[in-house]
């Protein structure tokens, strides 16, 4: 059930005495910074365990102060007269604890093992966008404990966007207060959580979106505007017109007060600062005064800006002893070379900042807002090489359960067509890469169901050498999940939050994820831009998205997981084996439980349809009918409340939408 996978994990014969539960020995070698941190997996493995007089021994040993390369290796020995863990840094304890946790905490009799282990890549992260819907301290410190379970890392947050300010500025108060709403963290939360992050080896980097998707500071600040300026607080996603001039002192100024901000309150070498989406007009100026600042500096107005704007911010962050993190469209020969590429659009562009001598992060894949299957996820392994990260990127393109949304995903990977290859002097280092749950649909109550089941799916990607194939990933999925669920906060299947936001009785959440597994959410961005992709996807078409930052995200299409774990578990059985016969009785139960809410009127009203077809489907299955492949074929298009009804496609084998 390990994950990610080890390299190594020879299970023995005999059986572990955890009736007592366990108790973490740390060796005389251990530092005694480290005690807090033994604390917290104390009281993870208590939890589930309990602690009799004579529990189990698990002694640390080796750690020492010591990073670099080798630093998250462990060796876990587990034998009925006691474990140990052995490492040569707290980086590998801590990686070697998480496996502990899961292998100890195993259901039925645990057995003996030996573990293995230690990561690919040493950058291997999550990005969470608190700016465009809040996040709160809950919901960011149950994520750290899912992250340092799965071996993840670094925390990436996106504290900036044209829909808000998602910190307190100390320095600029004007602008939380003005862009904050209500949901943004202080600066007490912020150093909660750093202090919550070190504890368990990860690393925060905060990322202020610059120059573009600035309407947040443009609202507070309007004076910095190089165009557009907001009449209030946008609510609008997508590209937006919204710039920072940087031709104003005023500019400077303030992203010199805001980078202080962020260096005060987190000490991670790096800084992200955006860089994405920048409008192409922004910067062609036209008026004497900003021309002739051009001019001065020898640029010619247009993307040249822009171009200066990100050498400009790398020497900023040099000046305090960070590393500057842009998105991929800041790739261009005169990017200073220290300067880290994050690359979101296509795969290739990977290859592209590596050649000209940028350390490079790969997000482009591991887009998780995208309520993509996991297995497209794990498909992409960093390290496997530019030409089979291309073959991947093909073969997603070509997916099924993509079909309806094209041309869109190929739109996307067209807007790095112009991304040259420049090979420099010396190939940059591909430190990793990152998961990225954009905010535009997640908020607290929503958090967990779109991130856990295919967050697993990029660990093991950032992980292993080569990643398992998906059928031995979902086989360890379940037995992850319920140990996040029994160990953390986390809710990674539709529970009580999922229940409280569509107000159903939280005695009910096992029919609602029972009636969710008959169902998907619809890919990609189709919620977001509904049904013009092509033009919508760049803003030309002059038609509202179906959603803002107003929208609440109580329907229950924001519940749905986005794939199903028991039809992925059916797939290949025939409709009359018993599995489907047991999960066709669930269903009516679940039906049953949940028929006034589905009924008009009711929380779940708009996937009324969904229950009628499953109402029908699931009675076939249980009396085994004859006509269950006409009936399937009936629905096997059936669309509803934004969700699509996935059960036909499984009874007919096909390929799940």
């Amino acid at each position: 059930m390990l994950m990610p996978k080890p390299r190594s994990c020879v299970p023995g014969s005999e059986t572990l005495p955890l009736a007592q539960g366990v108790i973490l020995h740390p060796g005389p070698s251990v530092l005694a910074g480290d005690a807090l941190e033994l604390e917290h997996w104390q009281r993870r493995l208590d939890a589930v365990l309990g602690r009799g007089e004579r529990p189990y021994p698990l002694v640390l040993e080796g750690a020492r102060s010591s990073a670099g390369e080798g630093a998250e290796a462990f060796v876990l020995e587990l034998a009925p007269e006691g474990g140990r863990l052995q490492a040569g840094a707290a980086a590998g304890l801590r990686q070697g604890l998480a496996r502990a946790l899961q292998w100890l905490l195993a259901p039925g009799p645990v057995r003996s093992v030996v573990i293995e282990d230690e990561p690919t890549l040493p950058w291997r992260g999550l990005l969470l966008d608190p700016a465009r819907h809040p996040l709160g301290e809950g919901a960011l410190h149950r994520t750290l404990d899912a992250l340092a379970t799965l071996g993840l890392n670094v925390l990436h947050l996106h504290l900036s966007d044209d829909q808000g300010v998602a910190f307190e500025s100390r320095r600029r108060p004007r602008l939380h207060r003005a862009s904050g709403r209500e949901g943004y963290l202080s600066f007490d939360a912020l150093h909660r959580l750093g202090e919550a992050a070190a504890q368990r080896g990860i690393r925060i980097v905060p990322e202020l979106d610059l120059p573009g998707h600035a309407g947040g500071l443009l609202f507070a600040y309007p004076e910095c505007a190089a165009g557009a300026v907001p009449a209030q607080l946008p609510r609008a996603f997508g590209p937006s017109p919204y710039a920072l001039d940087p031709t104003r002192e005023e500019s400077w100024a303030l992203i010199h007060d805001l980078l202080d901000d962020l260096a005060e309150c987190f000490p991670d070498p790096y800084l992200h600062l955006g860089g994405d989406e920048v409008p192409a007009s922004v910067y062609a100026f036209e008026d004497r005064r900003r021309v002739a600042w051009c001019t001065e500096r020898g640029l010619s107005p247009g993307p040249e800006v822009q171009q200066w704007f990100s050498r400009a911010l790398a020497a900023l962050c040099a000046q305090r002893g960070k590393r500057l993190i842009l998105w991929d469209e800041a790739l261009h020969p005169a990017l200073p070379r220290e300067v880290t590429v994050q690359v979101w659009r296509r795969v290739e562009t990977l290859e592209a900042a590596l050649a000209q001598g940028h350390d490079a992060l790969l997000s482009s894949p591991y887009y998780l807002d995208l309520a993509l299957p996991a297995a497209r996820h794990l498909a992409f392994s960093p390290g496997v090489g530019a030409n089979a990260l291309v073959a991947a990127q093909d073969t997603l393109l070509a997916a099924p359960e993509l079909a309806d949304v094209q041309p869109g995903p190929a739109r996307v990977m067209a807007l790095a067509d112009g991304v040259e290859t420049v090979p420099g002097p010396v190939r940059g280092q591909l430190l990793g890469g990152e998961g990225c749950l954009w905010g535009e649909l997640v908020d607290d109550a929503v958090l967990d169901g779109r991130l856990h089941d295919r967050l697993p799916a990029v660990a093991e990607a950032l992980w292993c050498e080569a990643p398992p194939a998906s059928e031995d990933h979902r086989a360890r999925l379940g037995a992850f999940l319920s140990l996040l669920s029994r160990t953390t906060a986390c809710e990674p299947l539709p529970g009580a939050r999922a229940c409280g936001a569509l107000g159903l009785d939280p005695r009910h959440a096992g029919a609602l994820q029972t009636f969710f597994s008959a169902l998907v959410p619809l890919r990609w961005y189709k919620r977001l831009l509904g049904q013009g992709l092509d033009g919508r996807l760049r803003g030309e078409v002059a038609v509202p998205r179906p959603r803002d930052a107003r929208t609440p995200l109580t329907t229950p299409v924001d519940f749905v997981p986005a794939e199903s774990l028991m039809l992925r578990a059916l797939a290949g059985k025939a409709p009359g084996d018993p599995a489907w016969v047991a999960q066709g009785r669930a269903w009516l139960a679940s039906l049953k439980v949940l028929g006034p809410a589905l009924a008009e009127g009711g929380p779940l009203a708009a996937f009324a349809p969904h229950g009628e077809a499953l109402l029908v489907l699931a009675t076939a299955l249980v009396a085994g009918d004859s006509e269950l492949p006409a009936l399937a074929e009936r629905y096997l298009t059936l669309e509803a409340g934004e969700a699509r009804f996935a059960l036909p496609a499984a009874l007919l084998g096909k390929p799940l939408p």
